[in-house]
């Protein structure tokens, strides 16, 4: 009579860390040989398409399920090189298409837990969400999912490392096979791509080790809660108060830093409501962490949207900001979502952000695999703006974006330049759209964008510099250095002072309203203008001293030094008697 307890769980399969492994050494081989040399789109589609089916491989199989979790990995490495090589040319620097391969990758990592818990349910047909998709089942499988990725490449990483290691040594007693191997990026490939299969296949095997990984990272992420839900909603009363420009005032990177703070607190929230009742925190305060999160997301997402919006509407689009802006409405979507899940089922509010979980899942899968389709053309809608833009004059020409018209916006930005280059309102248009519709590849980054930064610094020089004492004439020599250096770019704040005849000038520069100035001395020459020996941060007193860019008064004054010498050489910084 068998044991029971000998008996192994349906779901173990030993062989199966073997299988993936030989499998992922293979496709990580095949994939380091052909991205050495992208030669054309195909390439590129079947190389990525066989890495995404080798990674969901490695989630899904299950001997139960042997055909479907086979099939699975094969759609996804279908829609994964589709994605490539419908939208990304290898040939052209694009890099805003490749947002639709990453939204084909991120609408395939929300279906494989969705797929696995359809799986682990027995394939039903019929029924409601609930039957198809059981939303316990698709937590775990999102959890154990993030925990064996994280352990798989880690595990991954320690193998290569441990090569070199033993390569390393053998090499001390002249046997140089295996650091010979190791320069071979076939070998580095089947290395990393059999230690990930290994990992992924032994850590399913051992469902046990992952649930008390996947909780203690849960529990860890858990504790955040709080403390990250007060700050939000700290900051959103406060923005109240200090009005929506001071977003955009301090920085140009606001939408980046609002999605990210989105992101967090969803993945936070979530950790707050685990995967099912058993799992929700039951510490108070963590909970109230929990909602405060989840209610902070519709404000922050339409934050975001509205913070993209600002951007459009002063520079146009591009097809960035129209992925931007597409993603903000994602954003605001959930929280919308989250809103109403929050409040309609107030006493099981985890239990409520859990289906909605799965709706918004099932929602946002869809609507991403509909953006990897190249059906809307960003590209000519940011072409048409843009081209508007500059001839109704909203876009001054020296603002254009000719450099990502010939090279970032495809074919639909070569026809613009070419249909400026011929009508175009003004000759200064039909020369620049010539002159850009004539450039090479190799050429972005070369002269001509030296040129045109060279341009800009020469009006940021001429427009910013503030003259002392007097606004004094400056020498040539030195202004060409000054606009070299850049010494009025971007934001800063520029000061030079400088007596005129006088063979020292002194530049006073500060980046930002509340930055410390920096100092840079300058010294005539036989030749013309040089540096100085040194660069001297600002030393005055952190405050309390005046301010040279508010009407403080500048000025250079002779100051008696005294030196310390030990027999007749100077010994450290002179100081003032």
């Amino acid at each position: 009579m068998t044991d029971a307890a000998a008996t192994p769980h349906p779901s173990i399969w030993p062989e199966r860390s073997w299988i993936l492994g030989a499998v992922g050494a293979l496709i990580c081989a095949i994939f380091a040989q052909i991205a050495q040399n992208f030669t054309s789109s195909g390439e590129a589609a079947f190389a990525f398409g066989l890495i995404a089916a080798g990674v969901v491989l490695a989630f899904v199989l299950d001997r139960r399920h042997l055909i479907a979790s086979a099939f699975f990995p094969l759609i996804a490495g279908a829609i994964v090189a589709l994605a490539i090589y419908w939208n990304v040319d290898v040939s052209h620097d694009d890099p805003s298409e490749v947002m639709r391969v990453v939204c084909a990758a991120a609408a395939i990592g929300i279906a494989g837990p969705l797929f696995q818990a359809w799986l682990s349910a027995g394939r039903p047909r019929n029924g409601g969400l609930a039957t198809i998709f059981p939303v316990q089942r698709v937590h775990e499988a999102a959890w154990s999912d993030a925990v064996i990725w994280i352990t798989s490449w880690a595990f991954a990483g320690l193998c290569i490392l441990m090569t070199v290691l033993i390569g390393s040594l053998f090499k001390l007693i002249g046997i140089s096979a295996i650091m010979d191997l190791l320069n071979n990026s076939w070998f580095i490939g089947a290395l990393a791509g059999g230690a990930f299969g290994v990992a992924a296949g032994v850590l399913r095997d051992r469902e046990k080790i992952v649930i008390t990984l996947q909780n203690l990272l849960r529990t860890i992420l858990a504790v955040l809660a709080p403390i990250v839900g007060v700050a939000l909603a700290i900051f959103l009363v406060a923005s109240i108060f200090t009005g929506m420009s001071s977003l955009w005032e301090e920085t140009k990177a606001t939408t980046p830093i609002l999605l990210a703070t989105f992101i967090a607190a969803i993945v936070l929230a979530n950790a707050v409501i685990g995967d099912g009742p058993e799992d929700e925190s039951r510490v108070g305060a963590v909970r109230l962490g929990g909602r405060l999160l989840g209610a902070t997301l519709l404000p922050i997402g339409l934050l975001t949207t509205y913070s993209t919006g600002i951007r459009i509407g002063q520079y146009g689009f591009t097809p960035d900001r129209i992925w931007a802006m597409i993603f903000t409405v994602i954003a605001a979507a959930i929280g919308v979502g989250y809103i109403v899940a929050l409040f309609r089922n107030r006493a099981e509010w985890p239990a409520a952000l859990r289906n909605a979980n799965i709706r918004l899942g099932l929602g946002i899968c869809g609507v991403l695999l509909f953006l990897a389709l190249p059906i809307l053309n960003f590209q000519q809608i940011s072409v048409n703006d843009q081209v508007a833009r500059l001839e109704s004059g909203q876009t001054k020409f020296s603002e254009f974006s000719w450099e990502d018209m010939r090279f970032s916006y495809g074919q639909p930005g070569i026809d613009a330049l070419t249909a400026l280059a011929r009508d175009g309102k003004t000759p200064e248009i039909r020369k620049s759209a010539s002159e850009h519709l004539a450039m090479k590849q190799d050429e972005r980054f070369g002269r001509h964008s030296e040129v045109a930064s060279r341009t800009q610094a020469e009006t940021d020089v001429a427009q910013k510099l503030i003259v002392k004492p007097g606004g004094g004439i400056v020498p040539e020599t030195l202004r060409n250095i000054l606009i070299e250096r850049r010494a009025c770019s971007q934001d800063f704040d520029c000061m030079l002072y400088h007596v005129p005849g006088s063979t020292t000038a002194t530049l006073i520069s500060r980046s930002c309203k509340t930055c410390q100035p920096v100092i840079d001395h300058y010294l005539a020459t036989k030749t013309g203008w040089d540096s100085a020996d040194y660069e001297a941060a600002w030393n005055g007193k952190e405050s309390g001293t005046p301010d040279p860019f508010s009407g403080a008064k500048v000025e250079m004054r002779d100051v008696t030094m005294q030196q310390l010498y030990i027999g007749e050489q100077p010994v450290g910084e002179p100081l003032a008697k």
